[in-house]
């Protein structure tokens, strides 16, 4: 049975920190806050990461494909996925922005 449940693995905090740590120096590098659009961009990047890491897990774990510690979908699942788009979007401009020229 899939279940989303609220406690988790403390190592889900040090993910989540990863990838805060990932993103805000390049984030800070570029400037994004002074670019206009910049946050629009990035919440529709994340939105659209986060809605295919969900329809990802939407499909493996019913399959048994995988399987979480304490039982499937953690909420903090979902807030990884989501900031993980705002980092992803972040090292993409990062390296459209400094090789593709």
């Amino acid at each position: 049975m899939v279940g989303i449940f609220w406690t988790w693995n403390p190592v889900w905090y040090v993910l989540f920190f990863i990838l805060i740590a990932i993103w805000l120096p390049i984030f800070l590098y570029r400037k994004s806050w002074k670019k206009k659009g910049e946050w629009k961009k990035q919440f529709i990047f994340a939105c659209i990461g986060f809605l295919v890491a969900v329809t990802m897990e939407g499909f493996g774990v019913p399959m048994d494909a995988w399987h979480y510690t304490g039982g499937d979908w953690p909420v903090v699942l979902f807030v990884f996925y989501f900031f993980g788009g705002f980092t992803g979007f972040q090292i993409y401009k990062f390296i459209d922005e400094r090789l593709i020229k």
